[in-house]
């Protein structure tokens, strides 16, 4: 996944650094570039959704470990949604919104 995942940075020419857990198989996906920037957003968007389709095909998920994942709320939700159902979606939701 760590190949695919660098591959996938690659092939969109964008900026990124692949790193995890490698004893409990957790994937981080840093990635870098101007959010004004409508090609470069688009390509870091297309790398996200790869990743997280390849993960969730695998049989794994995505999340927003440590507040950075705040944005992955609508792929949780489309990729991961049918196989948890509403109610984990919405525990989810609550969960990664909750201000401390």
């Amino acid at each position: 996944m760590a190949i695919f995942a660098d591959e996938q940075v690659k092939k969109h020419s964008t900026i990124g650094h692949v790193s995890g857990h490698a004893g409990n198989g957790n994937l981080h996906v840093v990635m870098a570039g101007d959010p004004q920037n409508q090609d470069e957003s688009g390509r870091l968007e297309a790398v996200n959704h790869a990743i997280v389709a390849a993960a969730v095909k695998a049989g794994g998920t995505c999340t927003g470990e440590h507040g950075v994942g705040i944005g992955k709320g609508s792929m949780t939700r489309s990729y991961c949604g049918g196989r948890y159902g509403p109610r984990s979606r919405s525990a989810t939701d609550q969960m990664k919104f909750a201000r401390c």
